[in-house]
Protein backbone atom coordinates (compact mmCIF):
# COMPACT_ATOMS: atom_id res chain seq x y z
CA UNK A 1 0.00 0.00 0.00
CA UNK A 2 2.65 2.33 -0.23
CA UNK A 3 2.42 3.24 -3.67
CA UNK A 4 -1.21 4.20 -3.16
CA UNK A 5 -0.16 7.45 -1.13
CA UNK A 6 2.20 8.01 -3.96
CA UNK A 7 -1.10 10.31 -5.42
CA UNK A 8 -0.29 10.99 -8.89
CA UNK A 9 -3.55 11.10 -10.13
CA UNK A 10 -4.36 15.02 -10.96
CA UNK A 11 -3.15 17.16 -13.91
CA UNK A 12 0.22 18.92 -12.76
CA UNK A 13 -1.85 22.74 -13.21
CA UNK A 14 -3.51 21.63 -9.81
CA UNK A 15 -2.64 24.24 -7.05
CA UNK A 16 -0.88 23.42 -3.95
CA UNK A 17 -3.49 22.12 -1.83
CA UNK A 18 -3.62 24.20 1.79
CA UNK A 19 -5.47 22.55 4.52
CA UNK A 20 -7.94 24.89 6.73
CA UNK A 21 -6.94 25.72 10.17
CA UNK A 22 -9.71 23.76 11.73
CA UNK A 23 -7.58 20.62 10.17
CA UNK A 24 -5.02 21.74 11.97
CA UNK A 25 -6.76 21.39 15.35
CA UNK A 26 -8.13 18.67 15.46
CA UNK A 27 -5.64 16.51 13.86
CA UNK A 28 -3.26 17.89 16.83
CA UNK A 29 -5.87 16.92 19.27
CA UNK A 30 -6.96 13.57 17.97
CA UNK A 31 -3.46 12.23 17.54
CA UNK A 32 -2.76 13.76 21.04
CA UNK A 33 -5.57 11.60 22.65
CA UNK A 34 -4.90 9.04 20.56
CA UNK A 35 -0.91 8.65 22.26
CA UNK A 36 -2.10 9.18 25.52
CA UNK A 37 -4.76 6.18 25.72
CA UNK A 38 -2.51 3.93 22.93
CA UNK A 39 0.16 4.19 25.05
CA UNK A 40 -1.95 3.53 28.46
CA UNK A 41 -3.72 0.69 26.82
CA UNK A 42 -0.52 -0.91 25.50
CA UNK A 43 1.76 -0.65 27.95
CA UNK A 44 -0.82 -1.96 30.64
CA UNK A 45 -0.91 -5.17 28.08
CA UNK A 46 2.79 -5.68 28.17
CA UNK A 47 2.64 -4.34 32.26
CA UNK A 48 -0.34 -7.59 32.18
CA UNK A 49 2.13 -10.34 30.42
CA UNK A 50 4.98 -9.80 32.54
CA UNK A 51 3.11 -9.63 35.84
CA UNK A 52 1.02 -12.92 34.97
CA UNK A 53 4.12 -15.04 33.70
CA UNK A 54 1.63 -16.44 30.52
CA UNK A 55 3.07 -19.99 29.30
CA UNK A 56 3.80 -18.83 25.90
CA UNK A 57 1.64 -19.76 23.39
CA UNK A 58 1.43 -19.49 19.79
CA UNK A 59 -1.25 -16.88 20.14
CA UNK A 60 0.33 -15.40 22.92
CA UNK A 61 3.47 -14.93 20.70
CA UNK A 62 1.23 -12.97 17.74
CA UNK A 63 -0.22 -10.80 20.54
CA UNK A 64 3.23 -9.78 22.18
CA UNK A 65 4.35 -8.97 18.24
CA UNK A 66 0.95 -7.04 17.55
CA UNK A 67 1.63 -4.92 20.74
CA UNK A 68 4.95 -4.26 20.11
CA UNK A 69 3.99 -3.23 16.55
CA UNK A 70 1.99 -0.40 18.41
CA UNK A 71 4.60 0.46 20.56
CA UNK A 72 6.80 1.35 17.18
CA UNK A 73 4.34 3.47 16.35
CA UNK A 74 4.12 5.23 19.64
CA UNK A 75 7.35 7.06 18.91
CA UNK A 76 6.05 8.60 15.68
CA UNK A 77 3.07 10.07 16.96
CA UNK A 78 4.50 13.20 18.53
CA UNK A 79 6.13 13.71 15.18
CA UNK A 80 2.77 13.85 13.69
CA UNK A 81 1.32 15.78 16.27
CA UNK A 82 3.93 18.40 16.50
CA UNK A 83 3.91 18.84 12.08
CA UNK A 84 0.00 18.73 12.88
CA UNK A 85 0.14 21.72 15.07
CA UNK A 86 2.48 23.64 13.17
CA UNK A 87 0.33 24.02 9.92
CA UNK A 88 1.38 21.14 7.98
CA UNK A 89 4.46 21.67 8.16
CA UNK A 90 7.87 19.88 8.22
CA UNK A 91 10.99 21.25 10.43
CA UNK A 92 13.16 17.59 10.50
CA UNK A 93 14.57 17.33 7.54
CA UNK A 94 14.03 14.97 4.58
CA UNK A 95 15.72 11.70 6.09
CA UNK A 96 13.95 12.01 9.50
CA UNK A 97 10.63 12.30 7.07
CA UNK A 98 11.12 9.33 5.15
CA UNK A 99 12.04 7.19 8.33
CA UNK A 100 9.30 8.05 10.10
CA UNK A 101 7.25 7.46 6.86
CA UNK A 102 8.81 3.85 6.78
CA UNK A 103 7.93 3.24 10.40
CA UNK A 104 4.45 4.33 9.70
CA UNK A 105 3.53 1.89 7.25
CA UNK A 106 5.82 -0.83 8.95
CA UNK A 107 3.46 -0.61 11.97
CA UNK A 108 0.33 -0.50 10.31
CA UNK A 109 1.28 -3.67 7.90
CA UNK A 110 2.80 -5.92 10.34
CA UNK A 111 -0.13 -5.11 12.60
CA UNK A 112 -2.65 -6.67 9.79
CA UNK A 113 -0.05 -9.99 9.42
CA UNK A 114 -0.43 -10.25 12.97
CA UNK A 115 -3.99 -9.93 13.31
CA UNK A 116 -4.33 -12.54 10.37
CA UNK A 117 -1.76 -14.89 12.31
CA UNK A 118 -3.65 -14.98 15.25
CA UNK A 119 -7.10 -15.27 13.28
CA UNK A 120 -5.72 -18.17 12.05
CA UNK A 121 -4.73 -19.77 15.09
CA UNK A 122 -7.48 -19.47 16.62
CA UNK A 123 -9.38 -21.14 13.91
CA UNK A 124 -6.74 -24.36 13.88
CA UNK A 125 -6.93 -24.45 17.74
CA UNK A 126 -10.61 -25.17 17.21
CA UNK A 127 -11.33 -26.72 14.07
CA UNK A 128 -8.04 -28.79 13.89
CA UNK A 129 -6.40 -29.24 17.13
CA UNK A 130 -4.84 -32.87 16.46
CA UNK A 131 -4.45 -32.83 12.49
CA UNK A 132 -2.82 -29.59 12.55
CA UNK A 133 -0.84 -28.93 16.12
CA UNK A 134 2.02 -28.56 14.80
CA UNK A 135 1.60 -25.57 13.44
CA UNK A 136 0.92 -24.28 16.65
CA UNK A 137 3.87 -25.30 17.89
CA UNK A 138 5.72 -22.26 19.91
CA UNK A 139 8.53 -22.86 17.93
CA UNK A 140 6.76 -22.76 14.19
CA UNK A 141 4.73 -19.73 15.28
CA UNK A 142 8.71 -17.70 16.09
CA UNK A 143 9.68 -18.70 12.89
CA UNK A 144 6.07 -16.92 11.31
CA UNK A 145 7.16 -14.10 13.49
CA UNK A 146 10.37 -13.51 12.38
CA UNK A 147 9.28 -14.35 9.06
CA UNK A 148 6.02 -11.25 9.24
CA UNK A 149 9.03 -9.00 10.40
CA UNK A 150 11.46 -9.27 7.92
CA UNK A 151 8.72 -9.39 4.88
CA UNK A 152 6.58 -6.71 6.06
CA UNK A 153 10.29 -4.39 6.27
CA UNK A 154 11.21 -5.35 3.00
CA UNK A 155 8.21 -5.03 1.22
CA UNK A 156 7.73 -1.35 2.75
CA UNK A 157 11.50 -0.37 2.36
CA UNK A 158 10.08 1.04 -1.09
CA UNK A 159 8.34 3.70 1.23
CA UNK A 160 11.20 5.54 1.98
CA UNK A 161 11.98 5.92 -1.35
CA UNK A 162 9.18 7.34 -2.92
CA UNK A 163 10.68 10.57 -4.51
CA UNK A 164 7.22 12.72 -3.45
CA UNK A 165 7.40 11.27 0.32
CA UNK A 166 9.10 14.69 0.90
CA UNK A 167 8.51 17.51 -0.98
CA UNK A 168 10.19 21.36 -0.11
CA UNK A 169 7.59 23.84 -1.57
CA UNK A 170 9.13 26.93 -1.85
CA UNK A 171 9.72 27.40 2.41
CA UNK A 172 7.59 25.08 3.24
CA UNK A 173 9.00 21.51 4.18
CA UNK A 174 5.72 18.53 3.46
CA UNK A 175 6.21 15.01 5.21
CA UNK A 176 3.72 11.94 3.90
CA UNK A 177 1.64 14.70 2.06
CA UNK A 178 2.62 13.33 -1.35
CA UNK A 179 1.77 16.70 -3.16
CA UNK A 180 4.33 16.50 -5.80
CA UNK A 181 1.73 15.59 -8.97
CA UNK A 182 3.52 13.27 -11.74
CA UNK A 183 2.00 11.12 -14.52
CA UNK A 184 1.87 7.64 -13.90
CA UNK A 185 -0.71 5.52 -16.11
CA UNK A 186 0.34 2.28 -14.16
CA UNK A 187 -0.29 3.35 -11.22
CA UNK A 188 -3.78 3.11 -10.51
CA UNK A 189 -4.00 -0.43 -11.40
CA UNK A 190 -1.20 -1.12 -9.38
CA UNK A 191 -3.13 0.26 -6.44
CA UNK A 192 -6.52 -1.96 -7.12
CA UNK A 193 -4.14 -5.15 -7.05
CA UNK A 194 -2.38 -3.51 -3.63
CA UNK A 195 -5.93 -3.51 -1.83
CA UNK A 196 -7.01 -6.61 -2.80
CA UNK A 197 -3.32 -7.81 -1.54
CA UNK A 198 -3.75 -6.10 1.94
CA UNK A 199 -7.05 -5.64 2.86
CA UNK A 200 -9.04 -7.76 0.77
CA UNK A 201 -7.70 -11.21 1.16
CA UNK A 202 -6.74 -10.58 5.18
CA UNK A 203 -10.88 -9.61 5.41
CA UNK A 204 -11.63 -13.23 3.64
CA UNK A 205 -9.49 -15.19 5.86
CA UNK A 206 -10.42 -13.20 9.01
CA UNK A 207 -14.05 -13.82 7.91
CA UNK A 208 -13.43 -17.48 6.90
CA UNK A 209 -11.92 -18.23 10.42
CA UNK A 210 -14.91 -16.23 12.10
CA UNK A 211 -17.53 -18.27 9.87
CA UNK A 212 -16.15 -21.71 10.72
CA UNK A 213 -15.45 -21.12 14.40
CA UNK A 214 -18.88 -19.74 14.87
CA UNK A 215 -20.50 -22.57 13.00
CA UNK A 216 -18.76 -25.10 15.17
CA UNK A 217 -19.52 -23.25 18.50
CA UNK A 218 -23.02 -23.03 17.51
CA UNK A 219 -23.51 -26.15 16.52
CA UNK A 220 -21.99 -27.97 19.55
CA UNK A 221 -24.62 -26.17 21.30
CA UNK A 222 -27.71 -27.13 18.86
CA UNK A 223 -26.62 -30.75 19.34
CA UNK A 224 -27.19 -31.04 22.96
CA UNK A 225 -27.70 -27.59 24.67
CA UNK A 226 -27.18 -28.99 27.88
CA UNK A 227 -24.19 -31.47 27.50
CA UNK A 228 -22.24 -29.87 24.64
CA UNK A 229 -22.69 -26.28 26.04
CA UNK A 230 -19.63 -24.33 24.25
CA UNK A 231 -16.55 -24.75 26.74
CA UNK A 232 -14.56 -21.74 27.91
CA UNK A 233 -11.82 -22.51 25.11
CA UNK A 234 -14.29 -22.43 22.25
CA UNK A 235 -15.84 -19.14 23.12
CA UNK A 236 -12.69 -17.47 23.80
CA UNK A 237 -11.41 -18.33 20.21
CA UNK A 238 -14.41 -17.06 18.97
CA UNK A 239 -14.56 -13.90 20.94
CA UNK A 240 -10.42 -12.98 20.20
CA UNK A 241 -11.69 -13.63 16.24
CA UNK A 242 -14.69 -11.08 16.68
CA UNK A 243 -12.69 -8.57 18.32
CA UNK A 244 -10.28 -9.09 15.05
CA UNK A 245 -12.69 -8.81 12.79
CA UNK A 246 -13.79 -5.38 14.05
CA UNK A 247 -11.43 -3.86 14.94
CA UNK A 248 -10.42 -4.56 11.45
CA UNK A 249 -13.39 -3.65 9.83
CA UNK A 250 -13.53 -0.32 11.78
CA UNK A 251 -10.09 1.07 11.25
CA UNK A 252 -8.78 -0.16 8.18
CA UNK A 253 -12.05 -0.15 5.60
CA UNK A 254 -12.71 3.68 5.52
CA UNK A 255 -8.65 4.35 4.36
CA UNK A 256 -8.78 1.09 1.48
CA UNK A 257 -12.48 2.03 0.26
CA UNK A 258 -12.15 5.63 0.08
CA UNK A 259 -8.46 4.95 -1.65
CA UNK A 260 -10.05 2.36 -4.25
CA UNK A 261 -13.18 4.27 -5.08
CA UNK A 262 -11.39 7.16 -6.30
CA UNK A 263 -8.75 4.89 -7.83
CA UNK A 264 -11.59 3.99 -10.16
CA UNK A 265 -12.11 7.25 -10.62
CA UNK A 266 -8.57 7.60 -12.03
CA UNK A 267 -8.94 4.64 -14.18
CA UNK A 268 -12.44 5.83 -15.90
CA UNK A 269 -10.56 9.25 -17.34
CA UNK A 270 -8.98 12.51 -15.68
CA UNK A 271 -9.86 13.21 -12.52
CA UNK A 272 -10.92 17.38 -11.62
CA UNK A 273 -8.87 19.22 -9.13
CA UNK A 274 -11.14 19.51 -7.01
CA UNK A 275 -12.05 15.85 -6.66
CA UNK A 276 -8.32 15.21 -6.15
CA UNK A 277 -8.07 17.84 -3.39
CA UNK A 278 -11.36 16.57 -1.93
CA UNK A 279 -9.68 13.13 -1.86
CA UNK A 280 -6.53 14.24 0.16
CA UNK A 281 -8.97 15.40 3.14
CA UNK A 282 -10.58 12.34 2.53
CA UNK A 283 -7.20 9.81 3.01
CA UNK A 284 -5.91 11.86 5.83
CA UNK A 285 -8.93 11.68 8.00
CA UNK A 286 -9.27 7.92 6.86
CA UNK A 287 -6.02 7.35 7.67
CA UNK A 288 -6.79 8.77 11.63
CA UNK A 289 -9.15 6.18 11.83
CA UNK A 290 -6.94 3.59 10.39
CA UNK A 291 -4.44 4.52 13.27
CA UNK A 292 -7.09 3.76 15.80
CA UNK A 293 -5.53 0.58 15.11
CA UNK A 294 -3.09 1.87 18.12
CA UNK A 295 -5.57 1.97 20.56
CA UNK A 296 -7.79 -0.93 19.65
CA UNK A 297 -5.30 -3.30 19.29
CA UNK A 298 -4.58 -3.96 23.32
CA UNK A 299 -8.48 -4.83 23.48
CA UNK A 300 -7.69 -8.10 21.13
CA UNK A 301 -5.39 -9.11 24.26
CA UNK A 302 -7.83 -8.57 27.24
CA UNK A 303 -10.57 -10.62 24.83
CA UNK A 304 -8.18 -13.27 25.42
CA UNK A 305 -9.00 -14.12 28.73
CA UNK A 306 -11.91 -14.20 30.76
CA UNK A 307 -12.21 -11.65 32.79
CA UNK A 308 -11.65 -8.76 29.93
CA UNK A 309 -13.39 -6.09 31.05
CA UNK A 310 -10.26 -3.49 31.51
CA UNK A 311 -11.33 -2.92 35.50
CA UNK A 312 -11.85 -6.70 35.80
CA UNK A 313 -8.55 -7.59 34.28
CA UNK A 314 -6.15 -5.09 36.59
CA UNK A 315 -8.27 -6.27 39.90
CA UNK A 316 -7.52 -9.65 38.83
CA UNK A 317 -3.74 -8.80 38.06
CA UNK A 318 -3.66 -6.63 41.43
CA UNK A 319 -5.20 -10.00 43.24
CA UNK A 320 -2.77 -12.48 41.39
CA UNK A 321 0.42 -10.03 42.57
CA UNK A 322 -1.29 -9.97 46.43
CA UNK A 323 -2.29 -13.82 46.46
CA UNK A 324 0.64 -15.95 45.10
CA UNK A 325 -1.64 -18.82 46.10
CA UNK A 326 -4.35 -17.65 43.28
CA UNK A 327 -1.86 -17.83 40.57
CA UNK A 328 -2.17 -21.18 39.31
CA UNK A 329 -6.51 -20.70 39.13
CA UNK A 330 -5.79 -17.02 37.21
CA UNK A 331 -2.96 -18.71 34.98
CA UNK A 332 -5.78 -21.14 33.13
CA UNK A 333 -7.28 -17.90 31.62
CA UNK A 334 -4.51 -17.18 29.91
CA UNK A 335 -4.34 -17.22 26.39
CA UNK A 336 -4.36 -21.44 25.26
Amino acid sequence: MELSEQMMFSNSSCPNFQYKKEFSVWFSIFYTVLCIAGVSLNGLALYSIHKRKEKITSSLLYLINLTMADFFFAFLLPLRIVYFAMGFRWKLGEAVCRISGYLFYLNIYSGINFMVCLSVDRYIAVMHPITLQRFRNVSFAKGICIFVWIFTCAVNSITMFLPNLYVKNGTDELCMEYSTLQNNPGLPGKVLISCLVSYCLPLLILFFCYWCVGVKVCQMFWKNPVRNKPGRFHRKSLRIIVVVLLGFCLCYTPYHVNLAQHMVKVLRGPVACDTHQTFKVYLQSTISVMNLSFFFDPFIYFSAFRNHRLFAFKCQTRRVIDNPSSSSKTSSSGTD
